[in-house]
């Protein structure tokens, strides 16, 4: 498999903690949205691309690693994702969308690559 595909896991909520294998190289938008007891997600260095709402509503997702080559997180990846605390943004991430990090009340570490561009206020509205 080298795709998840769109909505594939959307609603799961016997999902607990996610590993995304290599070979993997994207994650499609929703696949993982309202896994409302989903804790933690691993993504392999292999996945490039993470659609939009990819983990929305992952309200206790506490522990997410990143791809290294990942080049963009999309608007509303990790929206309402209220568990999470803390996040490392990867070197290879030159762009983070608008409301990115929408709602995600919990979140007061973020570390963010210097070259990465975008309005970086506007990816971490808490509305």
């Amino acid at each position: 498999m080298k795709t998840v595909g769109e909505g594939a896991f959307s609603n799961c909520n016997g999902l607990l903690n996610v590993t995304i294998s290599d070979g993997v190289t994207s994650i499609g938008k929703s696949a993982f949205a309202s896994c409302y007891l989903l804790k933690s997600i691993t993504i392999a260095d292999s996945v490039t691309s993470i659609g939009d709402d990819a983990f929305y509503w992952c309200s206790n997702l506490t522990s997410v690693k990143l791809p290294k080559n990942l080049g963009k997180i999309n608007s509303y990846t990790f929206r309402f994702c209220k568990g999470l605390t803390d996040i490392s943004i990867p070197d290879g991430v030159t762009s983070i969308d608008r409301c990115a990090f929408m709602g995600c009340e919990a979140l007061t570490k973020v570390i963010i690559p210097k070259k990465c561009d975008g309005n970086r206020r506007e990816c971490f509205l808490r509305l």
